[in-house]
């Protein structure tokens, strides 16, 4: 009896060994790392086709009742540990926290010169920087605030249609199906607004109202669009984000999720981290328990500065810690691919019709033409006798036209061939001037070559003596002998000079025998430097 229970006793012994090492050998998931929290927001945690572990978390956050206390960002000094992005909206809740967090990055990029993000009727078709302007809609288990980049919505913001509110909406929490399921209208299309593309609050992908979906893999290693195409990537409130900038013809260059390495996993993204994006000028997510909020700067050793989605003020946690009771875990990084280089405004001196020239005479009439400026936007025109330079004040002395005339450029920022300086047809020594087109709203007064346009001309007794009766403008003896015959009969029509400057080959004022003989060497030896004739250089 004893000895059978001994070798039973052993054969089970033997038989969970065995199980253990099936276990390890055979099942993927065992070679992954498991989360060591405890995080209420995950919905499960699976493996993929490749064998790697997943957690899917949902994020649902609201607005508290009591709000957290708002903090002052210092100014932003890299050397002393601190920086902030200026220009990041802080919007309250519209439709989801993760909605509004991605918003708010977009509301970012929309202000620094990725102009494509908002393209809507309020504040010029720049994003202000809070959404109280579109007001707040209230249902009985939430307040919304309205924002066109979180949720659209028919009758805000100039929409006529509907749009997301309308279609995913009914009120926080709900799983019900959504509106336009249930009353089989045709789903409105993806467009405008963040919501859309990251599947918050849809009911066909699995989010209640008020939540959306991120994926993260469980050993702290980041989670891209390629890892998780193409079974997850429409599910992911990342990915989502990613196909939003892409749709307003903007490159994603990375993008991903991480839990944060304060978890102890065998990746994790760090502070270091975080700042460097700060650094760069980029916003990042920050995941908490449940909600989601947009980092915009930092203080050393662990400060995040945030917008955390419930009001229009600034708020700080520490990095790792916890913000309002709910635990830090992860961060969302999209990075754009960077803009061209500016186009700097580009303008010419010109003829009445638009054709180039950067020489003119005494009694002629010097025009201005441009392109690549601000559409739509007031510029004036200067005239200055001296060399102008970047950040240099304009000066209305040197101005020899008198005035400077205000011109509206063109819807697609260019200026047609416009009057800057009818030059007056007494006797004039040849100079060089400047043409300053100045923006009136950026730095009036001051040249600017990021948003004014600048050209040099010459004004001078120039051109060829002869009337060029042939029309072929070609300095020959026949001009030594009109000249000649000019001095001795100025009166007779015979011998009249194509222009009253035309004669004057020494730029002196003066036509007389000089002229004539500098002329008459000139075409014997036209390469002589003695021999040049000075007004058409």
């Amino acid at each position: 009896m004893t000895r059978n229970k001994r070798h039973r006793d052993g054969c089970i012994a033997i038989g969970l060994v065995l199980l253990l090492l099936a276990l390890v050998v055979f099942t993927p998931a065992m070679a992954q790392e498991s989360t060591p929290h405890k995080n209420p927001y995950v919905v499960r945690t699976f493996v993929d086709e490749k064998g790697r572990q997943i957690d899917e978390v949902i994020f649902p956050g609201r607005p508290p009742e009591i709000k957290a206390e708002a903090v002052m960002v210092p100014e932003p000094n890299i050397v002393m540990g601190t920086n902030s992005l200026p220009d990041v909206p802080a919007f309250d809740w519209s439709y989801g926290c993760s909605a509004t967090s991605g918003a708010m990055m977009v509301g970012y990029y929309d202000r620094t010169g990725y102009s494509n993000m908002y393209t809507g009727p309020t504040n010029g078709g720049v994003c202000p920087l809070d959404n109280s302007v579109w007001g707040h809609t209230t249902y009985p288990k939430v307040i919304s605030g309205e924002c066109p980049l979180s949720a659209t919505h028919q009758g805000k913001d100039g929409r006529e249609t509907r749009g997301h509110v309308d279609d995913y909406w009914i009120d926080y929490g709900s799983t019900a199906k959504d509106p336009f399921i249930k009353n089989g209208w045709p789903e409105h299309a993806y467009g405008d607004c963040t919501g859309d593309y990251m599947k918050t609050n849809q009911y066909n992908y699995n989010n209640f109202d008020g939540s959306t979906t991120f994926y993260f893999y469980t050993n702290g290693a980041a989670t891209r669009y390629t890892d998780l195409y193409p079974s997850y990537h429409n599910l992911d409130g990342c990915c989502g984000l990613k196909m939003f900038f892409e749709s307003r013809g903007y490159t994603v260059t990375d993008m991903y999720n991480q839990y944060i390495e304060e978890l102890e996993l065998t990746y994790g993204f760090t502070f270091d981290q975080y700042k460097a994006e700060i650094d760069a000028g980029r916003p990042v997510m920050i995941h908490v328990e449940g909600h989601s909020m947009l980092g915009c700067g930092y203080n050393d050793p662990d400060t995040v500065y945030l917008h955390n989605t419930w009001d229009y003020n600034s708020h700080s946690m520490t990095w790792g810690g916890s913000y309002s009771d709910m635990q830090h875990y992860g961060v969302t990084i999209v990075q754009l691919a960077a803009l061209p280089p500016p186009e700097f405004p580009e303008i010419n001196s010109c003829n009445s019709e638009g054709g180039a020239q950067t020489y003119f005479q005494p009694g002629g009439s010097v025009y201005v033409q441009g392109s690549n400026f601000v559409p739509g936007t007031n510029y004036k025109i200067w005239i200055q006798d001296t060399p102008v330079n970047e950040s240099d004040l304009l000066v209305t002395g040197e101005d020899d036209s008198g005035s400077q005339e205000t011109v509206t450029t063109t819807g697609s920022g260019t200026l047609s061939p416009t009057l800057a300086w009818a030059i007056p047809s007494g006797p004039f020594v040849h100079h060089d001037y400047d043409i300053i087109v100045d923006k009136q709203s950026e730095g009036a007064g001051y040249y600017n070559a990021a948003s004014d346009g600048k050209v040099s001309f010459h004004v001078g007794m120039c051109g060829d003596v002869a009337p060029y009766p042939n029309g072929d403008g070609v300095i020959d003896i026949g001009d030594v002998i009109l000249l000649h015959n000019h001095i001795l009969q100025p009166e007779n029509p015979r011998y009249v000079l194509s222009s009253v400057w035309a004669g004057n080959c020494r730029c002196d004022g003066i036509i007389d025998i000089g002229d004539i003989i500098l002329l008459h060497n000139h075409i014997l030896q036209p390469y002589n430097p003695r021999y040049a004739l000075n007004c058409c250089d």
